[in-house]
């Protein structure tokens, strides 16, 4: 998560994000592809979606932003 904290003002950590979403460097055809043609194993699991998915653990953080739109909002309200 720090490297992609520190890439984020420049925009940089897509260049980090694309190889393991769109390309072979985790799984063949990228982990969206493979998210994809296993969408039914992983909607009704019988193990955790970590067990099931574990090249998926670098796509399935994404928490870190879950704030920044109400933040950027509220710097505009504050700000304005």
């Amino acid at each position: 998560i720090f490297l992609e904290k520190a890439l984020h003002p420049t925009g940089l950590h897509h260049f980090i994000y694309a190889p393991f979403q769109y390309g072979p460097a985790v799984v063949e055809g990228g982990t969206t592809l493979y998210w994809m043609e296993h969408m039914k194993e992983f909607a009704s699991p019988t193990q955790s979606l970590k067990a099931l998915f574990p090249e998926g653990g670098f796509s399935l953080q994404g928490l870190s932003n879950l704030f920044g739109i109400p933040g950027i909002a509220l710097a505009f309200y504050f700000t304005a």
